[in-house]
């Protein structure tokens, strides 16, 4: 055995139950879904999920996790023309995932709103995502597409606040509307008022 097997193989257990869960969520839905059944499609015993994942929701929170990252990659990664653009286009990016698969969105949603307190990795992603915002509105304000007086810290948290509320009324309004046109619509209010 090379150095680095084991961890090799426990990653790809991971991945393996983390895809077998994906395909049946979006199959037959979340709550439907029963660890018995993941384990059965990754055939591995039952207490092997448990020892990659403390339970079913927590693969909730690794596609959340994953998607928000690759969004923010290919935020970083974009040429942006201005602030503005950039913040749209990361917005817009993030509400096509939630759009794509809106039920695993919804359930982690609702996971969410169940506990006392976000989990740790949310809190990471969000911190991710407000400096990534901060990062583009200063350079907005900088550049003079933005108001140079603008509290740069302060504006990107309302930016994060108006992600995470409107992704939560389109969540408890049942996905009823275009996530990403109301986004657009209510970040593109935010940025007129902070132009220059």
């Amino acid at each position: 055995m090379t150095p680095g097997w084991r961890e090799d193989q426990k990653r790809l257990l991971r991945e393996r139950l983390y895809g077998c869960a994906l395909e049946r969520f979006r199959e037959q839905g979340y709550q439907a879904t029963t660890v018995d059944q993941i384990t059965a499609d990754a055939q591995v015993a039952k207490g092997t999920f448990f020892n990659h994942f403390q339970a079913k929701e927590h693969l909730l929170r690794e596609w959340y996790r994953r998607g928000a990252l690759q969004a923010l990659g290919q935020a970083r990664a974009h040429e942006w023309s201005s602030a503005r653009e950039a913040v749209l286009g990361l917005l817009d990016t993030l509400a096509q995932q939630a759009q794509a698969d809106s039920d695993l969105y919804a359930m982690k949603e609702m996971h969410a709103f169940s506990g006392a307190v976000l989990s740790k990795e949310e809190r990471a992603l969000d911190g991710e995502l407000r400096v990534f915002l901060i990062e583009r509105v200063r350079l907005g304000c900088e550049s003079g597409e933005l108001s140079p007086d603008l509290d740069v810290e302060l504006f990107a948290d309302l930016i994060v606040a108006l992600l995470t509320g409107t992704a939560h009324e389109w969540v408890i309004g049942e996905c009823g509307f275009s996530l990403g046109d109301v986004l657009a619509e209510r970040t593109t209010f935010l940025l007129d008022a902070a132009s220059a």
